[in-house]
């Protein structure tokens, strides 16, 4: 083993091989703890002198990389940017869009101010900053449902709840799930109207079965929760069919839906309410308290 040293390390007596006896220790340099030491020392030495170059090359071909990465980010939005809103010209339209949605609100808003007011909600929605378009068109949800008031007509509550569907298929899934909330809320006013046709409750009965199939769970719970409110028949074998549901809160809350509708407690057994729904669909007077079905053929929907 050759080591370019010229003296012993215990001893330091002079030597020209580690591999032999030294004669002032009578060891063997490189055996000794000394020796090892030294040794280990020479063969970091040696690692650093042949890796250092690759390891400060691919260091510094990371450091690029990981700058081209943020560059990218920033340029398309990303989590290294500034927190949205946080520029002044965003926070400026951000307040300006709760402004207005405060302003058309507010029932007694004259005619042409409440026009001038949902342009520029429209203008905003269009907006390039994606922050500003989805908070612009949250607002205006916001704004609709605030109009579907009892004493408002039955029309422009039926109006406000058409606009607000056209929010149901959006890309943004905050707006959908949004829009969802709010229909089965302004649904639920729509249907504790006395005076509401029965045309027009049946419509809106038919909106919260279809929001059954909306991807949102709280939306999906909510018109559950409505539905087990409504009083129609045609919810009881939707309210079954969502018993089979993975989430075990909508299943709960279709199952306590069903019990306020019929009086039944089977609890959360599809099994057993699809029997039973199998011999009582036809009969009225199992629970007298339902409105019977304006469209029987909803009434095999369970049997599936």
């Amino acid at each position: 083993m050759e080591i370019d040293e010229r003296h012993c390390p215990n001893c330091g007596h002079g030597i020209m091989d580690w591999d032999t006896v030294c004669p002032g220790c009578d060891q063997i340099p490189w055996q000794s703890p000394f020796g090892r030491k030294i040794i280990a020392q020479r063969r970091r030495w040696h690692w650093w002198m042949e890796t250092g170059p690759f390891l400060a090359i691919s260091i510094l071909a990371l450091g690029a990389a990981t700058c081209g990465v943020i560059s990218v980010m920033k340029s398309t939005g990303s989590v290294f940017c500034p927190l949205p809103g946080s520029d002044p010209k965003t926070k400026g339209l951000l307040t300006e869009i709760g402004e207005l949605e405060t302003q058309l609100k507010q029932p007694d808003l004259a005619a042409n101010q409440r026009e001038v007011a949902m342009a520029r909600i429209s203008e905003l929605q269009t907006h390039g900053d994606y922050i500003i378009r989805q908070s612009a068109t949250l607002a205006l949800i916001e704004v609709l449902e605030a109009q579907v008031r009892p004493e408002l007509p039955a029309d422009q509550r039926e109006t406000a709840i058409t606009r607000i569907s056209e929010f149901l298929e959006h890309d943004d899934h905050i707006i959908r799930m949004k829009a969802g909330t709010a229909i089965v809320d302004m649904l639920k006013i729509q249907l504790q109207q006395a005076d509401l046709s029965s045309d027009r409750r049946e419509a809106a009965t038919t909106r919260l079965i279809q929001l059954l199939q909306h991807p949102s769970d709280l939306v999906r719970l909510d018109a559950a929760l409505a539905l087990g409110d409504t009083g129609d028949r045609r919810s009881i074998p939707v309210l079954i069919n969502l018993l089979g549901e993975e989430n075990e809160t909508v299943q709960l809350l279709a199952s306590a839906s069903l019990e306020d509708l019929t009086g039944e407690q089977l609890g959360t057994s599809s099994k057993a309410w699809k029997r039973w729904w199998k011999v009582h669909q036809n009969d009225s007077t199992a629970f007298p308290s339902v409105r019977p079905s304006h469209n029987s053929s909803s009434a095999g929907v369970a049997q599936r």
